[in-house]
């Protein structure tokens, strides 16, 4: 990667026996945020295959149902979420909901690994 005078940097995190080093990262805060994104993305679009076919109740352990637990904003949906304007337009203001949910989650954890390593 190109630096800002225009010199070659290493930006590969320092590592010893396999382990990040103290100070170190895995990932920065943007990939962190992106990453997070794109598995409420996932979360949410997997939920509304299995709607789709109804088959949904495979998320239910025991007597929890993880629908709710991975995509809580799945409440918002209507009856009418694939086939009517309003329904859609409902649903995909509760995917975006849940992308949004996970980012500052995925965070969150991210600065509390920070503090526990030091």
């Amino acid at each position: 990667m190109t630096g800002v005078n225009g010199h070659l940097e290493d930006v590969t995190p320092v590592t010893r026996w396999g382990f990040l080093l103290m100070g170190q990262s895995g990932m920065t805060t943007r990939q962190v945020l992106l990453v997070s994104g794109v598995a409420g993305l996932s979360v949410s679009g997997i939920v509304l295959a299995l709607l789709w076919f109804g088959v949904a109740g495979v998320f239910v352990v025991g007597r929890t149902d993880l629908m709710y637990v991975l995509w809580p904003s799945s409440l918002m949906l209507v009856v009418g979420w694939r086939s009517t304007l309003p329904g859609m337009m409902i649903t995909g203001l509760s995917v975006v909901t849940n992308c949004f949910l996970h980012m500052p989650l995925a965070y969150a954890m991210r600065r509390v690994v920070g503090l526990v390593r030091g």
